[in-house]
């Protein structure tokens, strides 16, 4: 399919299979003109086409578009749906809903009454409730509807596994490739901290990297920007730069003509609006940020920009009256500018290479959102959102060289999502196993057992995976498990809390309702006196929701996580005490600053770091209203799993937790090995999960409770906080030798050995107090020997003995290591040694390391009589000069051993 210049269409030809993939790139028409001309196909008469998109700004876009192009109003041959916003009558045969609408659709009506296509967009996003829907979609056209339509649409999409998923049995669906009308986009590569503001090399953050781009290209090329970063906070800290790079600009987003030249300025008399585009602005906002901008006649032609940095050339005039006012647009965006969505002025794209994704963490519960590289599928996406109308250019603020390391595609959203609510709803749609379902990428087994398991905890399936009463419930309230159950707790309390929680649970899950601020008390006020459309709807719903969870509740027992007492009902409780009934695991207790700033100390942004019960790192930055409290309960993170930054969270007492946690706060007595004093310490404490909230020291433990703490602190820290001295460890080595060598009978006594039969010979030595005696240095030794019979503790002093004589009487101590005897000794104790020694037997013979009158080591050698005849009068030669009072004699095998310096020489044998 193409689109061609003069404004006629190209038709594709009528689709004969009644499933297909379409790959086209940007700009190609695939979201508007695709399902306007399947309206001319006769099955479509009978029924609706349903296009789904992955984001509500896309959702209404292109429902306007496809109105204008048909020369109707929204909401008559084309409408649109989604969460509180609705634009559709009885004659809409195109209605364009989001991905999670329609899940919700097919799981309620699974036979899709009324419904002949469905289209599936910009599937190369790969979100959750896409996959979930395209499985769900095939489900049901393989059993109920063999006759529904299904497309898959994307400009960057592994065709080739779609069109085998579409068709079961080793089939594939009809690829259908359309150029449509391209328009060249140049890829220009410059890294950030080339050419910064005085930035230098990788210390230059995002946001000045964008911004300077921004600066450069909007005097150095034609048209609108539309600039891609990873979130809200960098989006702001872009558009404060440009504010003040810019001259003129004023605090309502619009850049004025500055009296003057400026070395910023495009041109005299321009105007310039600087647009965020995120998901926590209004629809108004949003569609501000893409609506075309007027544009005078009087077109000013600009030169490229040939430097970057602060020394930026004037953009050339050309047919410009000085009185002319071009205005030009910066739109700053998050991903949800990537595709589906033209804005008709941009002809540059400012990439930085970034996206913030969610990501699920299964041990806390959680899930955080994390800076991420995009993949080369969404660069490419973004790329060609500067090639919709007319030829453009695309910034990347990253190293060609780095594309190698990029993925091909952004990874499904399945593969690291919370899986509850998808096997929920799974089972009220009487699939248990999720294998069941064609998935375009399988969920994770891990994950799957972990959201069942959680469900069944929750009481929301049984334990063969079946839906219960209070499952269905939770469903029925259309939000996230937990908060569907915060909202049912609350209900038992009656309508006034439920409202409250009903609220609070939209606030979280509808971005921008309420504010983008940290604290969730603030954001409810907000949303309470927010007199928008939407913040309306939203409180409608809130009521509906409320009313309807009440009605649940009453036909239900109270759910097990609701830990809020009924005699609380008359106080309207605050946002930080409904969170912490359901998400117990989230509350958080400030940590002590162990570094303080000192006196005189000059003033920084310090974070206030937290730790959450469960065990996970948080931190909240000065900034926010929150900083300071002792007690919060995150709801939103993001960042490292070990910290993680607090992005949304609400205050809550201690009194309170207290109070309504009872069942939560552990009351314990622990033993503890204090390694400063090496001893054990006996403490009485209460903790909610990993939070300590109060430690009360004990009289240290005694008897059979001291020997107890010995075996867990030896089992925790390790063998080496015993008492070990010489002759334990020379008798632990002796053992190790005799096992290694012969087996059994000789007990094995290597680490993992002796911590696993603690109960066996450390136990009956221990004498119940909580430190060992300084005195009593052969509790180790008489523990060890313990583990042998009398007979081998005979044989253990001939096999390996701990001591050996030499010729000149010395009784020298060996040491046993690495299967080996050791026996260090000055070499004239040796003289007159003609045999080598042995030990085990004779099966070993002793490793000599002979030494020097200093003690340094001369030789090692397993032969002495070798040693004599071979490098002895080498090493003879190299001493005697250094030590001339010591005899070095010409054949030590008849010489008369000494463990003396030589006053005369002795007598030779």
């Amino acid at each position: 399919m193409r689109r061609h210049g003069d404004g006629n269409e190209a038709k594709p030809g009528p689709v004969a299979l009644p499933r297909a993939v379409l790959v086209a790139p940007p700009g190609a028409g695939k979201s508007s003109f695709v399902p306007l001309h399947l309206l001319q196909a006769p099955w479509a008469q009978q029924g609706r086409i349903i296009l789904l998109e992955p984001r509500r700004l896309a959702t209404r876009a292109l429902a306007r578009r496809m109105a204008q192009l048909l020369g109707e109003q929204v909401g008559q041959t084309v409408g649109y749906t989604m969460r509180l916003e609705k634009n559709y009558s009885a004659a809409t045969r195109i209605l364009v809903m989001t991905e999670g609408s329609f899940t919700r659709l097919i799981l309620d009506n699974p036979e899709l009454p009324g419904i002949c296509a469905v289209l599936f967009d910009e599937f190369h996003e790969r979100s959750l409730e896409a996959d979930f829907g395209l499985a769900l979609a095939l489900d049901v056209a393989d059993s109920l509807r063999p006759d529904l339509r299904i497309l898959v649409m994307s400009a960057t999409l592994d065709s080739a596994s779609i069109a085998a998923l579409l068709l079961p049995g080793g089939g594939a669906a009809p690829v259908i490739e359309a150029r449509g009308r391209n328009f060249p986009v140049e890829i220009i590569y410059h890294p950030r901290g080339q050419g910064a503001r005085g930035a230098n090399s990788r210390a230059e953050r995002v946001e000045e990297a964008v911004a300077c781009a921004c600066c450069t290209w909007l005097a150095g090329a034609e048209g609108s920007i539309l600039a891609f970063l990873p979130g809200q906070a960098e989006i702001k800290r872009t558009q404060a730069l440009l504010e003040d790079w810019l001259p003129g600009i004023q605090p309502g987003r619009q850049r004025v003509p500055a009296e003057g030249p400026a070395h910023s300025e495009t041109a005299a008399g321009e105007a310039v609006i600087i647009a965020p585009l995120y998901g926590g602005l209004s629809a108004e906002e949003q569609e501000r940020a893409i609506k075309p901008v007027t544009r005078p006649a009087g077109r000013q032609k600009r030169g490229r920009a040939t430097d970057w940095g602060d020394n930026i050339a004037p953009a050339a005039i050309i047919a410009a009256a000085p009185e002319t006012r071009i205005t030009r647009k910066i739109v700053l965006a998050t991903a949800i500018a990537e595709s589906a969505l033209t804005i008709e002025d941009v002809r540059i794209v400012i990439d930085s290479g970034l996206a913030r994704l969610p990501v699920f963490d299964p041990v806390s519960g959680m899930t955080r959102l994390q800076t991420q590289r995009v993949s080369l599928a969404s660069a490419a996406q973004r790329a060609g959102r500067a090639g919709r109308v007319q030829a453009g250019l695309a910034v990347r603020l990253w190293h060609e060289e780095q594309n190698k390391a990029l993925p091909a595609f952004t990874p499904p959203e399945i593969l690291a999502a919370d899986l509850r609510n998808l096997l929920l709803d799974c089972a009220d749609f009487g699939i248990i196993n999720l294998r069941d379902l064609r998935f375009a990428s399988p969920p994770p087994a891990a994950a799957c057992r972990q959201a069942r398991q959680n469900l069944q905890d929750l009481g929301a399936l049984d334990k063969t995976g079946q839906i219960t009463p209070l499952g269905r419930a939770l469903r029925q309230l259309n939000l996230p498990v937990n908060h569907a159950h915060m909202l049912l707790s609350a209900a038992q309390l009656g309508r006034r809390q439920a409202e409250r929680a009903a609220a609070l649970a939209l606030v979280l899950t509808e971005a921008g309702l309420g504010g983008a601020g940290s604290d969730l008390d603030n954001r409810l006020e907000n949303f309470a006196r927010d007199k928008s459309a939407r913040a309306t709807k939203a409180r409608n719903l809130a009521k509906n929701l409320a009313e309807k969870a009440c009605r649940l509740a009453a036909l239900l027992p109270l759910p097990p996580m609701s830990v809020i007492k009924r005699g609380d009902s008359k106080n309207l409780m605050s946002a930080g005490e409904i969170l912490a009934a359901t998400w117990w695991e989230r509350v958080a207790r400030r940590q002590k600053d162990e570094n303080p700033r000192k006196i005189g100390e000059r003033h920084r942004a310090k974070p206030a770091e937290y730790l959450m019960a469960n065990g996970r790192g948080a931190f909240i930055d000065e900034t926010s209203p929150l900083f300071g409290q002792p007690w919060l309960v995150c709801l939103e993170l993001s960042g490292s799993l070990a910290k993680a930054r607090i992005r949304a969270a609400a205050a809550v007492s201690e009194l309170w937790l207290r109070q309504h946690l009872a069942d939560k706060i552990s009351d314990e007595t622990y033993t503890v090995f204090d390694e400063e004093s090496r001893a054990l310490r006996r403490f009485r404490q209460c903790k909610l999960g990993a939070i300590m909230l109060e430690s009360v020291p004990l009289p240290p433990p005694q008897g059979a409770l001291a020997d107890a703490g010995w075996l867990q602190a030896v089992r925790q820290f390790g063998l080496a906080i015993l008492p070990w001295d010489k002759t334990a460890e020379n008798l632990r080595a002796r053992l190790a030798f005799l096992h290694g060598h012969f087996g059994a009978p000789w007990p094995d006594v290597g680490d993992q050995a002796l911590l696993g039969r603690l109960e066996d010979w450390l136990l009956p030595h221990l004498r119940g107090q909580a430190q060992f005696a300084a005195g009593d240095s052969s509790v180790l030794s008489r523990a060890l020997s313990g583990l042998l019979t009398y007979d081998l503790r005979k044989q253990a002093e001939k096999l390996a003995p701990s001591h050996f004589t030499v010729p000149t009487g010395s009784n020298i101590a060996l040491c046993y290591r690495q299967g080996a005897a050791v026996l260090s000794v000055r070499v004239q104790e040796l003289f007159g040694l003609r045999q080598h020694p042995a030990v085990a037997g004779g099966k070993v013979p002793l490793t000599l390391e002979l030494l020097s009158p200093a003690g340094r080591v001369l030789q090692i050698t397993a032969d002495i009589a070798g040693f004599w005849a071979g490098s002895w009068q080498d090493v003879a030669a190299s001493q005697r000069g250094r030590y001339p009072k010591h005899f070095w004699p010409q054949n030590p095998e008849t010489a008369a051993p000494t463990g003396k310096a030589k006053s005369s020489k002795p007598k030779s044998s």
